[in-house]
């Protein structure tokens, strides 16, 4: 029980309670406050992560269009020169094999100024190679391909990522009809190689721990910054649709598609029309990661940018240790202030009760209070009503005093008065009194005293 009677008194003491109140209104809003720009701030860094992403995937996009473009045009470029036209229109053996050597040349330059370039191919309307830069290609049937099938309708054409076997490699083939006076009298095939666009991701990948994805619109995987997962799919294809891909586009180059099984991400990156950004799981091992995506305009191709969250995890930790940091240092520049303050306002109040109990023991003095009394403020004025009200209580204290003098003369004088009556006007002194006179009367000669009686 003394424990607590001990422990309450400095709670008591007005300095505690007045520095608790202004410790309790100044963290109270400022933690509400702290809390809500830490919020705020987590969602603007997160978001701020996220758009970087997704800009990032939408400059990869773009330079992945470019190149595509580039090598459109070269490969449009390259099926209008004079002598190719001549050459699928002459049926001079030697003629052939003139303008055949200069096209070669032509196109053994080519690829020796853009080493990204696999092969150079030039087809008649049957789909026979008649010239390229790949000797094993000459002669060799074409025709079943896509790429050729769409160039010798007249139109332009960009396959997807195939497995050639001859050769032995994976390229994006560019097709373009060979014309002359309108008709298609030829396919001009140029090829990019796969280590292209796989360069072309990872200039963008500034970080290490950023991965760079580039998914068909099959949901397959034909590029990846880390090399892993080629040629995997985001989800198990339909029977059909591998089938379809095994047999057309990889050319007997595969015999499965192996899955990631990532059903959210096929939904998220394959279906893209805009671009955009994701938290997600990815697989295979199902960490958490942030997700920016970007469709390309060439191609029905999606590029993905993904990282760790725990890489801007550090910005939130940064970020709440520098509210914390806030919190602390405000709060203990409130405490200081507060005691200050408080301190500022119970020294008269203290001074005050002092000089109350040395008025209560008739010792007080007004030297105790003529420091305070010199403040201009309410504590100042407070102080002065308090020394008036000293001195009234001092004055009428001494009129007091005069008056319980007085007052006890006038009792005195009353006391006595009443006691000399009250022996006056006893029956033993009336008695007295009768007998005195009666014997003064007798013998008034021989009375010793002359005087009459009282």
């Amino acid at each position: 029980m003394k424990f607590w009677i001990s422990l309450n008194r400095p709670l008591q003491s007005i300095t505690v309670r007045l520095a608790a109140t202004m410790l309790l209104v100044a963290l109270v809003p400022l933690t509400g406050l702290a809390l809500y720009n830490l919020i705020t701030s987590e969602n603007l860094v997160e978001e701020a992560e996220l758009e970087k992403l997704q800009l990032l995937a939408q400059s990869t996009a773009n330079r992945l269009d470019q190149l595509l473009v580039d090598t459109q045009r070269t490969n449009i470029v390259l099926s209008q020169d004079k002598e190719v036209q001549q050459h699928l229109l002459t049926a001079n053996p030697q003629q052939q094999e003139r303008y055949k050597t200069s096209i070669l040349q032509l196109f053994r330059g080519v690829i020796s100024a853009n080493p990204d370039y696999a092969k150079i191919s030039l087809l008649d309307t049957r789909g026979r190679v008649l010239v390229s830069t790949n000797r094993e290609a000459l002669a060799q049937d074409l025709g079943f391909r896509k790429y050729f099938q769409q160039a010798l309708q007249g139109k332009t054409y960009i396959s997807p990522l195939l497995h050639s076997t001859i050769g032995n490699f994976w390229a994006v083939f560019f097709a373009a009809p060979v014309r002359h006076q309108g008709k298609v009298i030829g396919v001009m095939v140029l090829s990019l190689k796969r280590e292209a666009i796989w360069n072309s991701i990872q200039v963008s990948n500034t970080r290490n721990e950023l991965l760079h994805w580039l998914v068909d619109t099959n949901g397959i995987i034909v590029a990846r910054s880390d090399n892993r997962y080629f040629y995997y799919s985001l989800v198990p294809l339909s029977s059909t649709a591998a089938t379809e891909v095994l047999a057309k586009e990889s050319s007997k180059g595969l015999t499965h598609i192996p899955s990631l099984n990532w059903p959210e991400g096929a939904r998220t990156i394959t279906r893209a029309k805009r671009p955009g950004f994701a938290v997600m799981q990815v697989p295979p091992s199902n960490v958490l990661r942030a997700i920016g995506f970007a469709p390309l305009s060439v191609q029905p191709w999606v590029v993905a940018v993904d990282e760790p969250i725990q890489d801007y995890q550090v910005l939130f930790d940064a970020l709440a240790w520098q509210n914390y940091l806030t919190l602390f240092i405000v709060s203990g520049g409130t405490v200081v202030l507060g005691l200050w303050l408080a301190r500022s306002i119970t020294r008269p109040l203290r001074s005050l009760s002092k000089a109350a109990q040395a008025l209560e023991k008739n010792c007080f003095t007004p030297d105790l209070l003529q420091r305070e009394a010199r403040q201009q403020d309410d504590m100042g004025e407070l102080t002065r009503v308090f020394l008036g009200m000293a001195e009234q209580v001092k004055q009428r204290e001494a009129q007091l005093q005069q008056q319980v003098i007085k007052l006890k003369i006038e009792i005195d004088q009353e006391k006595r008065a009443r006691q000399v009556a009250e022996i006056t006007e006893s029956d033993y002194f009336q008695q007295l009194r009768q007998k005195a006179k009666t014997l003064r009367q007798r013998t008034p000669s021989s009375h010793p005293f002359t005087q009459s009686d009282p």
